[in-house]
C-alpha cells in the first residue's frame, strides 16, 4: 500500500468514526426522548424476557417475575446509562487517536461525555414524565470512566510488558 492509499484509508477511518460518533450521540438522545412510561414499559418488557428465559430453569412463578421485573428494572435502566456512555468513550476516545489529538485524550473524553451528558439531562426536562438528575450525569461519567480505566490498564499493561523484553 503507497501512501496515497494509506491517507485515503486512513481519511475513511477518520469519517467513520466521526459518522459513529454522531449516530451514537443521537442514539442516546432518541433513547431520552421516549417520554417516562414508554421508557419504562420498555425497560421492564426487556427484564421480563429475560427472566422469563430463566423461570424453567430457576422455577420462577409469574408473580416471582414480575416482582424480579420491578425490582430490577431500576439497575437495570442505570446500568443502561452507563453503558451508552462507555460506547461514547470509546468511540470518541478512538477518534481522538486516529485524528492524533496531542493533548491528554483521556482528559478531553471524559470532559466530552460529562457535556453531553449534562446536555442530555437537561434535554429530558422538556420530556413527558421526565427529569434531568445530576446524579445520572455521574452514573453517565461512571461508564466512560469504566471504558477509560480499561483502556489506560491495557495501555500500561502492554508498555511493562514491552519494557520487560
Amino acid at each position: 500500500m503507497n501512501k496515497k492509499q494509506f491517507n485515503r484509508v486512513f481519511s475513511i477511518k477518520k469519517i467513520i468514526l466521526i459518522i459513529l460518533c454522531i449516530i451514537w450521540g443521537l442514539v442516546i438522545f432518541t433513547f431520552s426522548n421516549s417520554d417516562a412510561e414508554s421508557s419504562n414499559n420498555i425497560s421492564k418488557g426487556l427484564i421480563n424476557e429475560v427472566i422469563e428465559v430463566f423461570s424453567n430453569i430457576f422455577d420462577i412463578n409469574d408473580k416471582e417475575i414480575e416482582e424480579l421485573t420491578i425490582s430490577l428494572n431500576r439497575p437495570v435502566r442505570k446500568l443502561a446509562h452507563m453503558t451508552e456512555y462507555f460506547i461514547l468513550a470509546l468511540l470518541i476516545f478512538n477518534a481522538l487517536r486516529i485524528f492524533k489529538y496531542k493533548g491528554n485524550k483521556y482528559i478531553l473524553t471524559l470532559i466530552i461525555c460529562f457535556i453531553y451528558s449534562i446536555f442530555d439531562e437537561y434535554h429530558q426536562t422538556f420530556i413527558s414524565g421526565r427529569t434531568g438528575q445530576f446524579i445520572d450525569c455521574i452514573i453517565d461519567i461512571t461508564g466512560s470512566s469504566l471504558y477509560l480505566i480499561s483502556v489506560y490498564g491495557i495501555s500500561n499493561d502492554k508498555k511493562v510488558k514491552n519494557k520487560n523484553k
